[in-house]
């Protein structure tokens, strides 16, 4: 009886589709009719061009928001989850592109049998060792592009990954930033109320001493005193407002919101001259800037791509096949030489009938390719749309900044007028507190349309991805070689 020892090879070529993979081109952009005010927004030299925002959030010389920011790139759980979606792409990458790689396996294993004199034909039982050594090869050749097909889809799938990073990113810093402005011009805010507030304390101070004095009535005392009330009461409400977008910011940059209530404490915003007005430059290639539209391309291709690879599984699958090995009852040389044997084969496999599965799935990716493309001019067309609200919203803040700004300056000019009549007794206590009411308004209404203005083109350094597109795509895994 001889103990079996193989070593055997196998060189399999299975054949995909060359003539049948679908080309993959860069889809044209749409070109929507896009309005005046989104072609000719702004000057060709003036502000900063779309090609060169940078860490465009620099420029409001705050070092908090600044520092949230760059915490906010590394710690936030959406941009770290974008990063992993990366690595998932990059491991599907290179699954896909092992399948083109010769495959090797080996199969080891030792045990000892009791072979039946009946079966052995001996007259007597055998009682031996046995072993068994396998090599096996496998490699397909991808004559026709069946594999590479598939590494394009993998190709543009990580593309798409790197591209929604970057899409992730710019919401990321816009939020933070806008988290931020909206703490600064509630806290001005919060300032206004409080010194309203205390000037009309002193007029109900000064009220209630001119009551004692019998020269006013008890009905202006209480309308004096009422006014500085309510006046007061708004303070909380702007609290809960600013503790609210504070708690938001927290979970954003992954801190304690008391860190980041301190931190807001402790240091003031510089001069904000720096913050330039963002030129739009040429649609074109803003829209060929923004990582939504990247990601919708990349994915486009790979829907594409993906067609090629279920065309290319209607076609023959060619395979050669190969075998070397030895049985022996001894792991000697005399014993291996006299037992070597091989084979080589060629066939061809192709389907005949399936049921009609795999032109099943051919339709399924050509309809999946159709959706691609139609998502992709939806992302453009929505881009556009984006760009055009926030230059429309600048517009009209910017009028609405020009208007409260002059309001302001004649509400205060008047309130102090009427506080020196009231003071002469040539006005009654009712046209001074209005001159306070409306000055509160407008000056509250000021901040809150500078902030406006601010949040304004933080909206379209968003809208123009701006800043982040162009820095290195992380790794939470090792990085390609």
């Amino acid at each position: 009886m001889r103990i079996p020892f193989a070593c055997c090879g196998a060189l399999t070529l299975a054949v995909g589709c060359a003539g049948c993979a679908t080309k993959i081109e860069r889809p044209p952009t749409p070109s929507p009719k896009m309005s005046d005010s989104y072609l000719n927004s702004a000057e060709p030299t003036r502000g900063v061009s779309a090609g060169a925002i940078g860490a465009w959030w620099r420029g409001l010389n705050d070092p908090v928001i600044d520092n949230l920011v760059d915490r906010a790139l590394q710690r936030n759980t959406n941009v770290r989850a974008a990063v992993a979606r990366i690595d998932q792409a990059r491991a599907l990458r290179r699954g896909t592109a092992s399948e083109g790689l010769p495959q090797i396996n080996v199969d080891l294993s030792a045990g000892r049998e009791r072979i039946s004199a009946y079966q052995a034909g001996f007259i007597e039982p055998v009682t031996q060792n046995a072993f068994n050594a396998d090599l096996s090869v496998s490699w397909e050749l991808d004559v026709f592009g069946r594999i590479r097909s598939g590494i394009r889809a993998a190709e543009a799938e990580i593309d798409a990954a790197q591209s929604d990073l970057r899409a992730v990113r710019v919401v990321v810093v816009a939020t933070v930033v806008g988290s931020g402005l909206l703490v600064r011009g509630l806290d001005q805010r919060i300032e206004i109320v409080t010194h309203s507030q205390f000037a009309q304390n002193q007029i109900a101070v000064d009220t209630r001493r001119m009551f004692e004095a019998g020269t006013v009535g008890r009905g202006d005392l209480d309308r004096a005193e009422s006014q500085a009330a309510s006046t007061g009461a708004e303070i909380p409400a702007l609290q809960l407002k600013r503790q609210i977008v504070l708690n938001h910011l927290a979970s954003i940059v992954a801190l304690p919101t008391r860190e980041v209530y301190e931190r807001f404490l402790v240091t003031e915003p510089a001069s904000k001259s720096d913050f330039r007005e963002v030129s739009v430059g040429v649609p074109a290639e803003l829209l060929r800037r923004r990582p939504d539209i990247q990601a919708a391309e990349a994915r486009l291709l790979a829907a594409n791509a993906r067609l090629g690879v279920a065309k290319a599984e209607l076609k023959p699958h060619f395979v050669l096949t190969g075998l070397i090995g030895s049985l022996a009852s001894a792991f000697t040389g005399e014993g291996l030489a006299r037992t070597v044997e091989w084979i080589a084969a060629a066939g061809a496999q192709t389907p005949l009938i399936d049921g009609g599965r795999r032109r099943s799935v051919v339709a399924l990716r050509s309809a999946r390719t159709e959706e691609a493309l139609v998502q992709y001019q939806a992302t453009v067309l929505r881009a556009v749309e984006d760009v055009e609200n926030v230059l429309s919203a600048r517009g009209r803040d910017n009028e609405r900044l020009t208007r409260l700004t002059l309001a302001a300056a004649r509400a205060r000019s008047a309130t102090e007028q009427v506080r020196n009549a009231w003071r002469a007794g040539e006005l009654p206590i009712l046209d001074l507190l209005e001159a306070e009411r409306a000055q509160l308004a407008t000056d509250d209404a000021l901040e809150q349309v500078r902030t406006a203005v601010l949040l304004d083109q933080v909206l379209l350094y968003s809208v123009l991805a701006g800043g982040t597109d162009e820095e290195d795509v992380p790794s939470l895994d090792s990085p390609e070689t």
